[in-house]
């Protein structure tokens, strides 16, 4: 997973081996500086190109995505690519799987 740099950008990917297999993963902080604006979005979605085309693409087997996007579902191209390939946000899977409610995977800790 040569060629991301994780000093440069809020974007990390790597392989991990677990027992006799071979994991993929990608950690991603989309831009918060007004992330509503078409600039923000594209910025975000082309740090998400990179995963796109190392993980959700290019590695065959176990992978995950995770971070904080700061944008709303559907709204990155990106995103919707990673959808028609099967990938499911985490919230989303949980409630068509379980009926566990969008926001109760998140907790405080007081």
């Amino acid at each position: 997973m040569a060629g991301i740099q994780s000093y440069q950008t809020p974007i990390h990917a790597a392989t991990f081996q677990v027992q006799n297999s071979c994991i993929a993963g990608g950690v991603c902080y989309g831009y918060a500086h007004a992330p509503d604006s078409k600039v923000t979005q594209e910025m975000t979605d082309q740090l998400l190109s990179e995963l796109t085309a190392r993980i959700v693409v290019g590695f065959t087997g176990p992978a995950f995505v995770a971070g904080d996007l700061n944008q709303t579902l559907g709204v990155l191209a990106e995103t919707c690519k990673w959808e028609a390939r099967g990938w499911r946000e985490i919230q989303t899977w949980a409630n068509e799987q379980f009926g566990i409610a969008q926001g109760s995977l998140v907790t405080s800790v007081a």
